[in-house]
């Protein structure tokens, strides 16, 4: 709760109810100083990211891609948003940041990884069934952008801002509130990601090796009095197990208003 960590502990109705009494909504914020204590700390000994070699690894390709990660984390300004980032966990439980790439210049394609935060964390949403506390298993996830129609005709053109109705409204499953999507002088864009999934199946072979369906058909046949046999690099093998696990790619995709 922000607010409650901003000092403002006592409900609206709450407040009013001890102006009825002549009384004042006394309030004793006890959790503000620790937490700016804990900020500060964090702003002093500030973590970055670390790139570990391992066994699959050697140390010179991990030099290579600390020094590019430690690029992009200067040109982003990454500190900042850690810092940000701990902030607004401490004083409201979550935050979140983004790695995205972006255009050099207007006229320009070549795109560079950047680190950004957001100024409002509440604008984020991620998958109710993610357990992870990262939400690293969640089927999407996404954020909430709001800005004026002159902004979004300059991005996205006249006819699509056009198409877009002057009262949008969703309201959520449990109708304790509504959010407005777009009106006469806003439209809320919404960038979300979703995980697409499709089945993989996976063969075991004899030898001890797995391959997948399209690694399968391609094996060379032979055979042999009437037996086909499956030859692997020049060895004879056959299909020992075989499961189905989920591969996953990721969409990004943009809505606007309705």
């Amino acid at each position: 709760d922000y607010g409650c960590g901003k000092g403002e502990q006592w409900k609206e109705d709450e407040a009013k109810l001890f102006e009825t009494y002549k009384k004042i909504p006394l309030t004793v914020n006890k959790i503000r100083p620790l937490s700016n204590h804990m900020i500060g700390e964090q702003r002093k000994n500030t973590p970055n990211l670390q790139i570990l070699p391992t066994k699959n690894v050697d140390e010179r390709t991990a030099s290579i891609r600390e020094a590019l990660i430690k690029e992009i984390s200067l040109n982003s300004r990454a500190r900042v948003v850690y810092q940000n980032a701990f902030g607004q966990q401490v004083n409201g439980g979550f935050s979140a940041a983004l790695v995205f790439t972006e255009y050099d210049n207007d006229e320009s394609f070549d795109q560079n990884i950047v680190i950004r935060g957001f100024k409002d964390t509440t604008k984020c949403f991620w998958d109710l069934g993610a357990e992870s506390p990262c939400k690293t298993d969640g089927m999407y996830c996404g954020f909430r952008t709001t800005m004026s129609r002159e902004r979004f005709r300059q991005l996205y053109g006249k006819d699509i801002e056009k198409k877009i109705g002057s009262e949008t409204t969703d309201i959520t499953d449990t109708d304790s509130f509504a959010s407005t999507y777009s009106d006469e002088n806003s439209i809320t864009v919404i960038d979300l990601w979703e995980r697409k999934s499709k089945l993989i199946t996976l063969h075991q072979l004899s030898n001890g090796k797995s391959i997948r369906q399209e690694e399968l058909d391609a094996l060379e046949r032979v055979d042999l009095d009437g037996t086909e046999i499956l030859m692997y690099e020049g060895e004879p093998v056959t299909i020992y197990n075989e499961r189905t696990f989920p591969e996953y790619k990721v969409v990004h995709s943009k809505w606007g208003g309705d």
